[in-house]
């Protein structure tokens, strides 16, 4: 009986079969690799998927409130300005010093920060134009009591002087100063480009960068 099994069975030096053997090490590092690799990707798209929602409801917002701008100055007989910043933006209107000044302080229509990662870009006719300061820079303190007494006075003789002048306007007639208004953020291969005729017809739709 010993010499059949000795017969059969195999060698002793003899190698296992491949579904025998296990992974090596060079097979293991290779399968972390693409674990992080895919990790990776997946991560990198839901923070894009993020950045993309908050985007699109920044853009979904301004669109909004333009539109409501708009309707405001036609009920109530205003004339209304969008005043661009470097990090938002703001409706003004003339008051009764005959300059302008925040349309409101609280509300829809209160002062409006962009998102963070978004950026604008606004062109009207077509020119890029510069934001406006956040905060327009106060006089030195040696002439500040010479010009507050004389504020007033050439607000009203020059309102294009104003700290606070639009470079958007919408009239209560209904038009509107043609402009467009490209919402964007890093990373992402698409943006949102608003764009306003002189009827005041504001349009909203997703673009793709060109490459």
């Amino acid at each position: 009986m010993e010499a059949i099994r000795a017969q059969f069975a195999p060698p002793k030096n003899q190698p296992r079969s491949i579904s025998q053997s296990g992974f090596t090490l060079i097979e293991i590092m290779v399968v972390v690799v693409l674990i992080g690799i895919l990790a990776t990707f997946a991560v990198l798209s839901i923070g894009n998927r993020a950045v993309d929602d908050q985007l699109e409801n920044e853009a979904n917002r301004t669109l909004a409130l333009l539109q409501l701008a708009a309707d405001e100055a036609q009920l109530k007989g205003l004339q209304i300005g969008l005043h661009y910043t470097v990090s938002g933006y703001e409706f003004v209107v003339i008051d009764e010093k005959h300059h302008w000044s925040p349309y409101a302080s609280s509300g829809p229509m209160r002062r409006r920060t962009w998102s963070q990662p978004v950026v604008a870009d606004l062109r009207v006719d077509g020119q890029l134009i510069t934001p406006a300061p956040d905060n327009p820079p106060a006089p030195p303190p040696s002439e500040k009591a010479e010009q507050d007494s004389q504020l007033d006075m050439k607000k009203s003789e020059d309102p294009a002087k104003d700290p606070l002048r639009p470079q958007v306007l919408l009239l209560s007639s209904g038009e509107m100063t043609p402009f467009s208004l490209d919402l964007k953020a890093p990373g992402l291969n698409s943006y949102f480009h608003l764009e306003a005729d002189l009827l005041g017809r504001v349009t909203m739709q997703r673009m793709v960068f060109r490459t």
